[in-house]
């Protein structure tokens, strides 16, 4: 039989009423449905990545360039209004502006909350320069107040910093490839058809989207390791703290 409180007066007291946070039952959390390295990850995430903003480009493309436009502006190279090599420059600034705060948000994101997909390792070693030189991925998609020590900024801050830091990457980007491949692009005499641009902006920006998404969720990877051992060092402070040998010393100590 159950236990029953008894008040002073010796009368049973009755048990307190069940409100309705203790009848509703517990929502389950959110559930793994695969577990990855993080080598893998970074690799999955630059294929599809390059997929996607392939075909966002090819679309950007059919409704940038018609036969109509293309006829009455002949593009070109360096020719206004339909400049080739604009184009690529603001594709490349584009790309890595939506891959550095979408990506890199959801692989910290991934990390957090191991669901749907577990990062099950980082990538080994010291981190080569390209990955330290970028400033922090700001969360956004997620709280975490284990990160506190990372010095995250507010939510509107923190969407700022990732603008600019994708802008940066960006730039970096049409520089090191949309520049050059513009030059390339001189040899070709003939004239530029609706096919030919729809296919240079398509391949262009698949091809863009692997460094861009490699280095935004290497990065990323890199930040989510750092707070890893970050967490494992603060745990095992406590029990360096408690130990036997600890212990004794500062019995010695005060002796």
């Amino acid at each position: 039989m159950g236990s029953r409180r008894i008040n002073p007066a010796g009368s049973p007291s009755p048990e307190p009423a069940a409100t309705a946070a203790d009848k509703a039952p517990s929502k389950p959390g959110p559930k793994t449905c695969v577990e990855i390295p993080g080598d893998t990850y970074a690799l999955v995430n630059m294929v599809a990545s390059a997929l996607i903003s392939g075909g966002i480009c090819v679309g950007a493309a059919i409704g940038m360039y018609t036969d109509t436009n293309v006829e009455r502006d002949e593009p070109g190279v360096w020719a206004w209004p339909n400049t080739i090599a604009g184009d690529l420059v603001v594709t490349s600034i584009v790309m890595g502006v939506i891959t550095w705060v979408v990506t890199g948000g959801l692989t910290l994101n991934d990390d957090f909350r191991a669901a749907p997909v577990k990062i099950v390792s980082y990538p080994s070693g010291p981190a080569p320069r390209w990955v330290t030189m970028w400033p922090l991925i700001q969360p956004l998609f997620f709280n975490d107040p284990s990160r506190d020590y990372l010095n995250p900024l507010g939510k509107c801050a923190g969407l700022l910093q990732n603008l600019k830091v994708g802008l940066m990457l960006g730039l970096l980007m049409a520089a090191a490839v949309a520049i050059p491949l513009s030059l390339l692009l001189l040899a070709k005499t003939d004239r530029w058809t609706v096919d030919d641009l729809v296919i240079l902006k398509g391949l262009y920006g698949a091809a863009v989207e692997v460094p861009i998404a490699y280095v935004t969720v290497r990065t990323a990877l890199q930040q989510c390791r750092d707070h890893a051992e970050h967490g494992r060092a603060t745990e095992e402070q406590p029990r360096e703290e408690q130990s036997p040998e600890n212990s004794a010393s500062a019995v010695e100590s005060l002796v």
